[in-house]
C-alpha cells in the first residue's frame, strides 16, 4: 500500500502543490530573459508625385522608428548637403506607421528608403520591458547588428519617373 500523502481538495499527491508553485514562480521569473522576436514590413509606393511609405509591425504602440528617404544615386551625406534627404521619426500606432513625401522636384530614377527601429535610446517603457534596457533581447528575421546593438532594419526603394 502506498503511504504518500494526498491533498484532500485536489486528490493529487501533497508534494505536487509545491512543484506547481515552483513552476509558476520559475516561469514568471524568467519571462524577462527570453529573446523577443520583432518583425517589420515596409512598403514604399508612388501615387502621382507622392511617395507613400507604410509599414506593419508587431512592435509595441509608441515605439519610435527612424526613417530616411532620398533620391537618385546620391549617398546619404550628399543628399544632406543638397537638401534632398527627408528624415525623421515615426511612432507605431496599432501596429502601423506611415509617411508621405512630395517627390515632384526630385529627378527621375531611384528613390532610396531606409527605415530602422533601434530598441535604445529614448523608447517608451513597453519597448524597454520587451527588448531589454540595452536591446539585447531583440531578435527576428530583419534584425541586424548595429555596432553591438540589434536593429530592426529595412533598406529598399523604388524607381520613379514623373
Amino acid at each position: 500500500m502506498n503511504s504518500a500523502k494526498v491533498d484532500r481538495t485536489s486528490g493529487r499527491p501533497a508534494t505536487w502543490s509545491g512543484f506547481v508553485l515552483a513552476v509558476i514562480v520559475g516561469s514568471v521569473a524568467c519571462t524577462g530573459t527570453h529573446a523577443a522576436i520583432a518583425t517589420m514590413t515596409v512598403i514604399p509606393r508612388i501615387s502621382g508625385s507622392t511617395l507613400n511609405v507604410s509599414g506593419d509591425t508587431d512592435l509595441p504602440d509608441g515605439s519610435r522608428i527612424q526613417y530616411q528617404i532620398w533620391p537618385g544615386d546620391l549617398q546619404t551625406s550628399e543628399a544632406v548637403v543638397l537638401g534632398s534627404l527627408v528624415n525623421g521619426e515615426l511612432v507605431v500606432q496599432k501596429g502601423q506607421f506611415a509617411k508621405s513625401v512630395d517627390v515632384r522636384s526630385w529627378p527621375p530614377g531611384a528613390i532610396h528608403v531606409w527605415v530602422a527601429f533601434d530598441p535604445v535610446p529614448d523608447q517608451p517603457q513597453a519597448v524597454i520591458d520587451r527588448f531589454g534596457s540595452d536591446g539585447h533581447l531583440l531578435t527576428g528575421p530583419d534584425v541586424v547588428d548595429n555596432y553591438g546593438t540589434p536593429r530592426l532594419l529595412y533598406v529598399g526603394g523604388l524607381n520613379w519617373s514623373p
